[in-house]
């Protein structure tokens, strides 16, 4: 049984050019039948189907935690100010709003901390007697006291003008500023943490040092100036860099954000006219998508699995979301199950040709490269990876043509992957934060879901709906996924992130309630 990830991509580069292989222990390929149906693109129907119960299982679970977050923060939004002795109906509008600006912050912090925690949680540190990994309590409890100053820094600037905001109606009522400003400061707390966090990985881990003395002998071979000594705290430089880097998931989340704004203004009445916000919806989400794709895909180094998930996952979560309010919202269980079926009939249609397309690229992108070689066993004609292996795991040869190839199409494998995680994620934390969105905040007078709901104040959910809506997304991806592993796609890589992506599948759905909020926050 061929279960080994590591030759993932030379099962690929072999499939996909099996017509022109040639052996490397044979001057003739017409005397041995290369009888290459025995090595095909990915394992046996059993290895194929403990893969998509994992990946599915995993995928469930990181959203069940996402939905339960994102009702606590719904909770506390929906209640405002719980120190004061009035009721959330009877509080100032400036209290209130200020409040929930204040609560999305608070989570922001706890959870991208958590998500920096998850990123040590592997490194071996070198600040203790011996080295030895810390448990999760004393890596928090180290990021909280390393950036304690900029904490308290942020969280005063963010509060101060956010009430600014919140005092002045115009803000809200036609600017959204409330939404959009908490946004920009969710980019201030990432560069801290993130910051604060390389800094503590390269000072103070065993993987960390040993890059940077690999850095410094680079440095001195070239004849460059020799490395500072490592400073106590982050240079303004590199919270510079770390800004740069995170503004492109800001500026996702802001374009979905926007989208949700503009949506939120308009009204739909007839049955073809959510059709067309359908279509329209699912083409912006796209766009973005391919946005992020192409950025990502135009960067020399192959980004890491971390930060594909996350660029495309923020526009996946948030603009599901908003569609699926707004089939909620129609108050209608046989349109609302038509919706789903549809939605979930497209998207499988809609991922099986986008991994066609992958597999067709990536036979493109091969094309244009001399073939890989490959050995052929004389008797059996059983395919071993010999010059390929050799080749994905040797970095001196970066400049042969042969591994250029093979990097394109990981690279271009990747990023699909990445692409189909994170929509298989967000569907389930978009349909999660609908219900949220209906229960928490339907009810709720200081809310208003626009012209898309009916003029009634609260919204019935029955609990055959959510469970067919959520079994009709089940059967899609049990579907879906065994094919898009037949087709390459290694979800694999995504397990030993999962406490990572976990966590930023959290911070999305609270991202998501905080746009939600104010999106559909009454004006006074």
């Amino acid at each position: 049984m061929l279960v080994d990830t590591g030759t993932t991509w030379a099962q690929l580069v072999v499939k996909l050019r099996h017509d022109r292989v040639q052996p490397l222990d044979q001057t003739s390929s017409s005397h041995q039948p290369e009888r290459f149906s025995s090595f095909g693109l990915t394992s046996q129907p059993l290895t194929i189907a403990w893969r998509t119960v994992r990946t599915l299982g995993t995928v469930l679970s990181n959203s069940m935690l996402s939905a339960a977050i994102a009702w606590c923060l719904a909770f506390c939004m929906d209640h405002g100010n719980i120190f004061s002795k009035t009721v959330p109906r009877n509080q100032s509008h400036a209290m209130f709003l200020t409040a929930k600006m204040l609560w999305f912050w608070m989570f922001c912090w706890f959870f991208t901390i958590a998500e920096c925690v998850a990123k040590l949680l592997p490194e071996t540190f070198t600040s203790t007697r011996t080295p030895s990994t810390l448990s999760p309590g004393r890596i928090f409890v180290k990021l909280v006291r390393a950036m304690f100053v900029h904490i308290v820094l942020v969280t005063v600037m963010s509060v101060g003008i956010g009430f600014v905001i919140a005092s002045h109606h115009f803000a809200h009522d036609k600017l959204k500023a409330d939404v959009y400003w908490p946004m920009m400061c969710y980019n201030f707390i990432l560069t801290v943490t993130d910051a604060h966090t390389r800094h503590i990985f390269r000072v103070e881990t065993v993987s960390g040092q040993a890059r940077a003395n690999r850095y410094s002998r680079r440095s001195k071979q070239l004849n460059q100036l020799p490395t500072r000594k490592p400073r106590g705290a982050p240079s303004f430089k590199q919270f510079l860099k770390v800004f740069a880097q995170n503004l492109v998931l800001v500026i996702s989340g802001l374009s979905a954000g926007a989208f949700v704004h503009i949506a939120s203004c308009i009204e739909l009445k007839e049955k073809w006219e959510l059709v067309v916000f359908a279509l329209c919806s699912q083409t912006i989400k796209l766009m973005i998508q391919a946005a992020a794709k192409l950025y990502l895909g135009k960067r020399k180094k192959t980004p890491s699995l971390r930060t594909m998930a996350i660029i495309v996952a923020a526009p996946t979560i948030l603009v599901d979301t908003q569609l699926r309010t707004v089939l909620l919202c129609l108050d209608s269980k046989s349109v609302t199950l038509a919706g789903s079926v549809l939605l979930a009939v497209a998207k499988t249609v809609l991922r099986l040709l986008t991994a066609l397309l992958m597999r067709h690229q990536a036979h493109k992108v091969l094309a244009k490269y001399p073939l890989p070689r490959v050995g052929v066993h004389p008797q059996d004609g059983v395919v071993k990876v010999l010059r390929v292996q050799s080749l994905l795991s040797t970095t001196a040869s970066l400049s042969s043509p042969e591994l250029q190839g093979i990097a394109r199409v990981q690279k271009l494998t990747a990023l699909h992957a990445a692409e189909v995680y994170a929509d298989m994620h967000g569907e389930y934390i978009a349909m999660c934060c609908a219900y949220v969105i209906i229960i928490c905040f339907g009810s709720n007078p200081r809310f208003s879901l626009g012209g898309n709901a009916s003029n009634n104040s609260t919204h019935e959910i029955q609990f055959s709906t959510v469970m067919v809506q959520i079994g009709i997304e089940v059967v899609v991806d049990i579907i879906a996924i065994p094919l898009e592993i037949r087709f390459g796609v290694d979800f694999n890589k995504f397990h030993k992130d999962d406490a990572f992506l976990a966590i930023f599948m959290v911070l999305v759905a609270v991202v998501n309630i905080h746009i939600a909020s104010g999106v559909y926050m009454k004006t006074e």
